[in-house]
């Protein structure tokens, strides 16, 4: 049975010290926002064509475990947030996604992989943020808490009707840290009535994001370039960036997003925003089994 996690932020924990800073984000994240916290690890078993003895399967666990308990002894936990840990048999990829559905954030390290992805597999971040149910946060390696004070929640528009949900969890981060929305739009290649044009759509998101938290500065940024170029040079002095998913459905319009060009390099903790939430039902991936282990 899959563990409830409507109240939680769930924080991938590999034993690298890029997953330590993404779980004490994660717990930073959750005592001001009022949630719990979801330590997890998961492995998938090497592929054996030889009989084992099954302390081989059981080592695998207790390593997941030891690396959860050096991980929470190694964070400061305010009161107010609970933490739980969860070991599982699976790709850490299929675990993420799965927990995605019902989590209120999913936070991996910006450069945290796990053995597999080392032997040229692939990264944790790219697939997951791609099918995520919920926001996905990437945690840069130089993230510290109380670095960020004082630096605005940048978020990356573009007139689209996409860019609302990105708008709305920006706008109450901001109202959160006390901090400023700066609503970015990079602009390259448009015709002058075409900028005129997406700018007041723009400036329209805007609008009624900001009518429910009137407290909370707002204002537009038109650039003119490339959108991951302008997207990253704003990023350097933010203290948290903010971008949506591909406008259309597909691998390719992944990998010419603006988020698969900026989450590996970007210097602030990066949000990205889901497509949509999907149901109980809703395919994951290509594996759907998620044996769980240990909790």
């Amino acid at each position: 049975m899959e563990p409830t996690c409507e109240r939680t932020v769930v924080v991938g924990v590999d034993g690298s010290p890029e997953a330590l800073v993404a779980a004490r984000w994660a717990v930073w994240q959750a005592a001001l926002r009022g949630l719990d916290v979801q330590l997890v690890y998961s492995y998938p078993l090497p592929l054996m064509d030889a009989p084992v003895c099954s302390s081989f399967f059981d080592d695998f666990a207790e390593a997941g475990r030891t690396v959860l308990a050096e991980a929470l002894g190694a964070l400061e936990v305010p009161p107010a947030v609970a933490v739980s840990t969860l070991v599982a048999e699976t790709l850490p990829t299929l675990l993420m996604q799965r927990l995605s559905r019902t989590a209120v954030l999913v936070v991996v390290g910006q450069h945290a992989t796990a053995w597999y992805d080392r032997l040229g597999r692939g990264s944790v971040v790219s697939p997951l943020a791609h099918h995520a149910g919920c926001p996905v946060v990437v945690v840069p390696p130089t993230w510290r808490q109380g670095g960020d004070d004082g630096r605005p929640v940048v978020v990356a528009v573009d007139g689209e009707a996409t860019a609302a949900a990105a708008l709305d969890l920006a706008f109450d981060e901001a109202a959160m840290r006390g901090a400023e929305v700066v609503a970015l739009h990079a602009d390259a290649g448009r015709t002058p009535e075409q900028t005129e044009a997406a700018e007041r759509d723009v400036a329209a998101l805007l609008a009624r994001a900001r009518a429910g938290r009137p407290a909370t500065p707002a204002r537009v940024v038109a650039v003119r370039g490339d959108a991951s170029k302008v997207i990253l040079a704003a990023a350097q002095s933010a203290a948290l960036l903010v971008v949506g998913p591909p406008h259309t459905e597909g691998r390719t319009t992944w990998t010419r997003s603006v988020a698969r060009h900026v989450l590996t390099t970007v210097e602030c903790p990066l949000v990205v925003m889901p497509r949509h939430r999907p149901g109980p039902g809703s395919p994951v991936l290509t594996r759907s089994d998620v044996v769980l282990v240990a909790s």
